[in-house]
């Protein structure tokens, strides 16, 4: 028996509104906190949700600094944009970044480090990036914690409808739709 992780969940972005309002001139609705507030609670977390924070290094500082969690996930402010400061702030906070970027494609800019006992990840702010990076690195943390000894992602047999190639030795992750046609599955790349 292991005791399920808590995990602290903050998106970032002064461009950002709840899903469901009605867009400014400029603004997006912030559909990672949605998606991610679900995939931690199916993952097994038991989630704190800090909501939706404006590019403002000293909030951002005074937020992150009162986590308690096992896992504080952090979605946006990662990359080299003027206006991404996640990193910076938790450098200050003493986090020891355990690996920033990573090869593959989409998620590149994933952050992964160490602040006190919490473990801290931070996703890319493009959605289908944050979905992977989740995928692949949070969701093994998570199901690791909980004493799971070789986490993996349900997989199924398909037959690919339709070419796919690459450019880079980067590993490719694609959106796509998997179906069953006459008994079979089948999966064409979206």
């Amino acid at each position: 028996v292991h005791r399920a992780p808590s995990a602290t969940l903050l998106t970032t972005g002064s461009e950002l509104m709840d899903v469901g309002d009605s867009l400014l001139p400029g603004k997006i609705h912030d559909s990672n906190r949605l998606v991610l507030k679900e995939l931690l609670q199916r993952s097994g977390a038991i989630l704190c949700d800090l909501g939706t924070m404006a590019d403002d290094p000293e909030a951002l500082k005074e937020t992150m600094h009162s986590g308690s969690s096992d896992l504080l996930v952090i979605s946006g402010g990662v990359s080299v944009g003027k206006y991404d400061y996640v990193k910076d702030v938790l450098r200050s906070l003493g986090m020891k970044t355990i690996f920033w970027r990573v090869n593959m494609r989409p998620g590149k800019p994933i952050l992964f480090g160490q602040l006190g006992r919490q473990w801290v990840f931070g996703l890319p702010g493009n959605p289908v990036s944050c979905v992977v990076g989740f995928l692949i690195f949070v969701r093994t943390a998570v199901q690791k914690m909980m004493g799971i000894e070789h986490p993996r992602l349900p997989m199924v047999k398909a037959v690919l409808q339709k070419g796919v190639s690459k450019q880079d030795g980067r590993r490719h992750y694609l959106t796509a739709i998997l179906e069953v046609r006459d008994g079979q599955w089948v999966v064409t790349p979206t």
